[in-house]
C-alpha cells in the first residue's frame, strides 16, 4: 500500500504513524459504504464494481478484476472490473483457471491470496495474458463461500512492478469476503422470489378452483343445463369446455370467443 506524506499537524491516536491512520480510515469509509450497497439491495453487478474501485484505489493497484467459478467447467470468467479506462467488456472475454494456469490453480487450492512481484520471471502466470495486458505485479484473492472458492479478485500494475503488502492482502480478503457475501445474497434473494411466484401462482390456481366449485356448485343446485354448466366453465377459466356422456359422446361444446371456435377438443385415454 502506498504511504501518504504526514500532512503537518496531522497525527492520529498516540502511537500510530499519521499516513497509516489515514489509510485505516480510508479502508473503514470504503468497507461502510459497500456494506451499504449490500444493504440497499443493490444489484451484484453495482456492489462488484464498487469492490473493484475501492481495492484498487486503497492498494494503488492500476486495475481490479473479479471472475467468477463456472460449477461446470471449473473455470473463472470475467464478471466486474475497475481501471482508468473501462475495460468491462474486455475483462468478460477472459478466461483463467486452465491447467496451464498455474497462478489461479494456486488460489484455488490454498485458498489463500497468491502474489506475484514480476510476471516475467514468475512461471506461474500464463504469460501471453500478462504481456497481453502489461501486468507487471499481480495479486489474487480467493472469494470463499461455504468453504468453497466462487471466485478470483485480481489487483494489478500495469508495466511498473509493486509489491503487496501483508496489510494489502488481508485488505484484499475483507474486501474478497464482501464481495461472496453479495453473490450469497443474491442467490438467496433469487430463490426468494422464485418461492414467492410459485406460491402467488399456486395461490391464484386454489382461488380459481374455488371460485369455480363454488358457482358450479350454484348452478347445478339451480337445476342448470349442461350447456349453462359448460358456458359458466368457458366464462370462469376463457377456455374451451366440451361435456360428454358416460358413452364419451360429446353433449356439450363451449367456446370462449368466436375466433376459437375451430378448435375441437379430442379425449384422451390412458393405458
Amino acid at each position: 500500500m502506498s504511504t501518504a506524506v504526514p500532512l503537518p499537524g496531522n497525527h492520529g491516536p498516540a502511537g500510530t504513524a499519521p499516513g497509516s491512520y489515514r489509510d485505516d480510515i480510508r479502508a473503514c469509509t470504503a468497507f461502510r459504504e459497500v456494506a451499504e450497497a449490500l444493504s440497499e439491495g443493490r444489484d451484484l453487478d453495482a456492489v462488484l464494481h464498487l469492490i473493484a474501485e475501492k481495492l484498487s484505489l486503497l492498494t494503488g493497484a492500476d486495475r481490479c478484476s473479479i471472475h467468477l467459478v463456472d460449477k461446470e467447467t471449473g473455470l473463472l470468467h470475467g464478471r466486474a472490473a475497475h481501471a482508468p479506462t473501462n475495460i468491462d467488456a474486455q475483462v468478460k472475454q477472459l478466461v483463467s483457471g486452465t491447467i496451464q494456469d498455474s497462478f489461479t490453480r494456486e488460489i484455488l487450492s490454498t485458498r489463500r491470496p497468491v502474489a506475484l512481484l514480476n510476471t516475467l520471471s514468475d512461471p506461474r502466470p500464463i504469460k501471453s495474458a500478462m504481456r497481453r495486458w502489461n501486468a507487471r505485479s499481480v495479486l489474487g484473492v480467493p472469494m470463499v463461500l461455504r468453504d468453497e472458492v466462487i471466485g478470483v479478485v485480481y489487483l494489478d500494475s500495469e508495466n511498473t512492478p509493486i509489491e503487496f503488502s501483508a496489510a494489502d492482502q488481508e485488505l484484499a480478503v475483507a474486501f474478497a469476503d464482501l464481495g461472496a457475501t453479495a453473490i450469497r445474497l443474491t442467490q438467496l434473494t433469487t430463490r426468494l422470489r422464485s418461492s414467492l411466484s410459485t406460491v402467488a401462482t399456486q395461490v391464484e390456481q386454489l382461488r380459481q378452483a374455488a371460485s369455480l366449485e363454488e358457482q358450479l356448485t350454484e348452478i347445478v343446485l339451480k337445476g342448470s343445463n349442461l350447456r349453462e354448466i359448460g358456458d359458466t366453465v368457458v366464462r370462469l377459466l376463457g377456455k374451451p369446455c366440451a361435456i360428454y356422456d358416460s358413452a364419451f359422446r360429446r353433449r356439450v361444446l363451449s367456446y370462449p370467443a368466436p375466433s376459437v371456435q375451430n378448435f375441437t377438443p379430442k379425449l384422451r385415454f390412458s393405458q
